[in-house]
């Protein structure tokens, strides 16, 4: 996997919001960025830093509406490995939601 492709990727994920980047947007983005991610052959910790990468690009080239990106931005980019982590778990069946005795 190529910085290029990656950023060609990030660049047609970002298409998708013409409309800025609105903070129910991160889920997408990440989800996407987790399917990209899936590469035979690579490491867990591989495709997981490959995913942050790809959603910081996303937020980088994208622009939120409301809100000065100086601000929003950061704030995205922190949200990004935990919610990928807890994506991680649900496609696993980790994530015990609606369970008796959980």
């Amino acid at each position: 996997m190529t910085a290029e492709e990656v950023i060609a990727k990030a660049e047609k994920i970002a298409e998708a919001f013409s409309d800025g980047f609105q903070l129910e947007d991160i889920a997408t983005v990440i989800k996407e960025a987790a399917e990209f991610a899936e590469i035979p052959g690579m490491g867990g910790a591989e495709k997981h830093a490959l995913a942050v990468a790809l959603v910081s690009h996303v937020i980088d080239i994208t622009d939120t509406p409301w809100l000065p990106d100086a601000l929003t931005d950061p704030l995205l980019k922190k949200l990004i490995p935990a919610i990928l982590e807890v994506l991680i778990a649900a496609s696993k069946g980790d994530l015990a939601i609606n369970e008796a005795g959980a």
